[in-house]
């Protein structure tokens, strides 16, 4: 059941949905079997389920949903409900690097990764977001310092990430053979 057109919530009514959500006040009715995390055999898929929500019930989905529910909402085309899936208190480490790694995930959720100390403090998120080319530059240049040799060694090498990242990475290996001749 395609979702009917309507008017995209501005940023103000989409956080008066939130705080709404999160006191447990709101009056969006949600399907449980797309908040629990037991997997269950959806019947239509969930992408098609999700699909015909309105605005309102994916901002709350985004917040309390599964990890299924979560895969889907990622890529939805409305910024604000990919912003609000990683605000999800349910969202594991693992899910955030699929997401660091996904080289169709924008900038802004990459940025947003970028600011949650939890996750940054996981090597392989700083690296998939260092390698991933549609992370912001200063955000992927500054994580490069935190990197091992041999992943900036690859970096430096690769094809696939934004030219900046690579001349810096190339600067940082150049430095630390200049630092190994040193001694």
């Amino acid at each position: 059941m395609p979702r009917t057109t309507e008017r995209e919530p501005t940023v103000q009514e989409a956080d008066a949905i939130v705080e709404a959500v999160e006191q447990g006040t709101d009056q969006i009715a949600l399907a449980r079997d797309m908040q629990t995390e037991a997997e269950i055999e959806h019947d239509p898929p969930l992408p098609v389920k999700i699909q015909g929500l309105a605005v309102p019930q994916r901002i709350k989905l985004a917040l309390t949903g599964n990890r299924g529910a979560r895969a889907v909402l990622i890529r939805d085309q409305n910024k604000l409900i990919r912003h609000y899936v990683l605000r999800n208190p349910r969202l594991t480490e693992d899910e955030v690097l699929i997401m660091a790694k996904d080289k169709n995930i924008d900038e802004e959720s990459l940025r947003f990764i970028t600011v949650r100390r939890e996750w940054m403090k996981a090597y392989q998120i700083r690296l998939a977001i260092a390698q991933n080319p549609r992370a912001p530059i200063p955000q992927a240049i500054h994580l490069l310092s935190t990197l091992f040799k041999r992943d900036l060694e690859r970096i430096a090498k690769s094809r696939d990430v934004t030219q900046a990242v690579v001349v810096h990475a190339r600067k940082l290996v150049i430095q630390a053979r200049e630092r190994g001749q040193s001694r």
